[in-house]
């Protein structure tokens, strides 16, 4: 929901994780954000082919993942182009663009770059939330599962035990942004 501060200034959620993400980068890259359940455009070119046989939460994301690197194209100065996939599922950009996309159950952002910028991007958004325990050895080298355990969280009340913080289901958006670079 919209917010204005002071100065009449509107600020939204889509805003403020677009100046978030685009803090993150040293480098000239465009950064889109948009909300999976909204309406998009169409799909352009073969780009519905893509999800011919995909369900309908996976149809919804891939919409709005195309629409945001298609704006954030548009903030490079590039016209709107189709992004196919890969078979593994990696865009394929057009000619002179690379980037990432990536998706949480609510948002979707695309982050591009001019490769005459940059080799390669990679970008993902995680909710805040608990990493559940089976994932955390998959996720993180044991000296992380370590470090990270040793995070005591205020006991609820005088009377019950510490216990350890339950390490943040984001802790692997670092990693897999490295991992999505290896697809562009």
């Amino acid at each position: 929901m919209p917010s204005a501060p002071a100065g009449g200034v509107e600020v939204t959620a889509e805003a403020e994780i677009k100046t978030a993400v685009r803090s993150l980068f040293d480098l000239p890259v465009a950064v889109a954000v948009t909300q999976i359940d909204r309406p998009h455009p169409p799909l352009l070119g073969d780009e519905a082919a893509v999800i011919a046989r995909a369900r309908p939460k996976r149809v919804a994301e891939f919409t709005a993942g195309r629409h945001a690197a298609r704006e954030a194209m548009q903030a490079l100065g590039h016209p709107p182009a189709p992004v196919l996939a890969s078979t593994d599922r990696a865009p394929i950009w057009p000619q002179g663009l690379t980037g990432s996309i990536s998706h949480s159950d609510v948002w979707c952002i695309a982050v591009l770059a001019r490769c005459s910028d940059v080799v390669a991007l990679g970008v993902d958004i995680e909710e805040d939330s608990p990493l559940p325990d089976d994932l955390i050895a998959e996720i993180c080298l044991p000296s992380e599962i370590t470090r990270l355990g040793g995070l005591i969280s205020p006991p609820p009340n005088a009377s019950s035990a510490p216990r350890r913080r339950p390490i943040r289901r984001n802790i692997r958006s670092p990693k897999r942004s490295l991992a999505l670079i290896g697809w562009t």
